[in-house]
């Protein structure tokens, strides 16, 4: 008869078959916080068995907290391959709201981009307007690209007064940035987060502005939005 695999060798396959690594790795998911397959994880990343980038999406996936402090070494070790994200998301995976204070001083004080980015696609994790102004100080410190700032902003589901606070905003960047935030949020699968006519209006004034003006073309459903030419259900 069939036995399922536990944690421990669910992580074993995974890294033993980079080719099918994600597909083996997702049984993970049905399992509750694993010390023993996270000790032997954290082992053979430090042995050079395990890629940094590999070690950091187990570790998310397994969500033990023996693995944090990993993670956080993973995210500021530089390694790249996509492990400076994994690594921020599984900080967040693991501790929750508690990996908050860490993450948001590794996106705002830590001297790498890459480092700064990870942590932030950790904080993105929260999902919630109570971090939007912490992208926004790393935006206004140039800490994050713009489009990264905008999008994290976006899935975080911001307020009325924090959207208008940027398109109110006497500087153009501040502006670009309040408009691509309110781009994603208007499209049919966001209904329930779409912006409400204060928005819509300030949307409207800055592209009908010379600044904006010739990008129209770029945010083409956001003028279509904004002027009231397309409603959001058939805004494709």
């Amino acid at each position: 008869m069939f036995s399922p695999m536990t944690p421990i060798e669910i992580v074993q396959q995974a890294v033993a078959n980079p080719n099918r690594f994600q597909e083996i790795a997702c049984q993970l998911s049905e399992f509750a916080p694993d010390f023993e397959a996270t000790r032997w994880l954290c082992q053979a990343y430090r042995a050079g068995q395990v890629t940094a980038a590999e070690a950091a999406y187990l570790l998310g996936l397994l969500r033990h907290a023996a693995g944090y402090d990993t993670a956080k070494e993973i995210l500021q070790g530089n390694f790249r391959h996509a492990s400076e994200k994994y690594a921020g998301e599984a900080m967040f995976l693991i501790r929750g709201q508690d990996a908050y204070h860490d993450l948001r001083s590794l996106m705002l004080e830590h001297p790498h981009i890459l480092v700064r980015q990870g942590a932030a696609s950790g904080l993105a994790l929260f999902h919630t307007a109570d971090i939007v102004p912490d992208f926004l100080q790393a935006f206004y410190e140039g800490k994050l690209w713009p489009k990264d700032v905008a999008f994290h902003v976006a899935g975080c589901h911001p307020s009325e007064e924090q959207l208008l606070s940027l398109l109110l905003a006497e500087d153009e960047q501040a502006q670009a940035l309040g408009l691509h935030i309110v781009e994603p949020l208007i499209a049919a699968e966001n209904l329930p987060h779409c912006p409400g006519e204060p928005v819509k209006k300030e949307v409207a004034r800055l592209l009908a502005a010379p600044a904006f003006r010739p990008k129209r073309k770029h945010v083409r459903s956001l003028y279509l939005w904004a002027t009231g030419q397309k409603t959001l259900r058939n805004n494709y």
